[in-house]
């Protein structure tokens, strides 16, 4: 929007200079509506520029996870209202119809619980392991987002978008690690029975562990804009994100998610700060 800010001599030498600039920086400037109409040109409602957000929302995940070495297991224990997402960024308004922004949102609260196939325990030891995993698991995914407005009417302005980006998902686990003997053999944690040549041992230790896992994010949006003044704009949105692992350091015997989706329900806030 085109605002008056300087004295009628000042403008006219400002309307000289922009003109003499690319359409761009003309759409970008301080013009009266006035001057751009004597001198020809045709006055286009453009967004101010660089913008700030802040988001908050309440979500709930889904999913499943697994292991290099095989084996499955499930995320729970978030759904609307149970636990709050927090987001925040920057962005650019290129045209009424067009903007775009990098944002940093995260999600906490979630539980996961799986089961590794076994897998060998490793030289010097022969034998099989497997682990048992409980887990509290955050993710927290850097994204750049585009956003298409098709229409404005009354201060609301609909609009639908996209995103993708990394996201670098935590689990704090409780690991039950079991060996699978076979006579002869040994693992790191067996506790043997002492008994004859035939017999299977069998040990369970208890750990606790974190691992971190970095999974790409894709998501969808849509929502509500209503515009409070020049300044500040409220944003009432839905917004879907899936995880995927793409194996950036992965681990084949700790849990990573092989799908992740969550359903966000958000209220912002976007301040254009030019």
């Amino acid at each position: 929007m085109f605002k008056t800010s300087c004295k009628t001599s000042f403008r006219s030498v400002l309307l000289a200079m922009v003109l003499a600039l690319t359409p761009a920086l003309a759409n970008a400037a301080d013009i009266d509506p006035a001057y751009i109409e004597d001198s020809g040109g045709t006055l286009v409602e453009y967004g101010s520029g660089w913008y700030l957000r802040g988001d908050i929302g309440t979500f709930h995940a889904s999913g499943t996870g697994g292991y290099g070495v095989g084996g499955s297991g499930d995320f729970s224990g978030v759904s609307l209202f149970e636990d709050v997402s927090l987001s925040g960024g920057f962005g650019w308004i290129f045209n009424n119809n067009l903007r775009g922004d990098l944002t940093v949102s995260h999600f906490t609260g979630m539980d996961f619980s799986g089961q590794s196939d076994f897998y060998a325990c490793g030289l010097p030891f022969l034998g099989e392991c497997r682990t048992a995993d409980t887990a509290n698991v955050t993710s927290t995914a850097f994204q750049a987002n585009a956003y298409y407005s098709p229409f404005a009417a009354g201060g609301f302005t609909p609009y639908f978008g996209g995103g993708a980006g990394l996201a670098r998902v935590n689990f704090d686990r409780t690991v039950v690690t079991r060996c699978r003997l076979d006579p002869g053999e040994d693992c790191p944690i067996a506790v043997h029975s002492g008994g004859g040549g035939q017999e299977l041992w069998t040990a369970t230790t208890a750990t606790s562990a974190s691992n971190v896992s970095t999974m790409l994010v894709l998501s969808a949006m849509a929502g509500l804009d209503y515009r409070l003044n020049d300044r500040w704009t409220v944003d009432l949105g839905y917004k879907f994100t899936t995880h995927r692992d793409v194996g950036f350091g992965s681990n084949a015997t700790v849990p990573t998610a092989s799908a992740l989706n969550i359903h966000e329900l958000r209220v912002g806030m976007r301040y254009e700060i030019w």
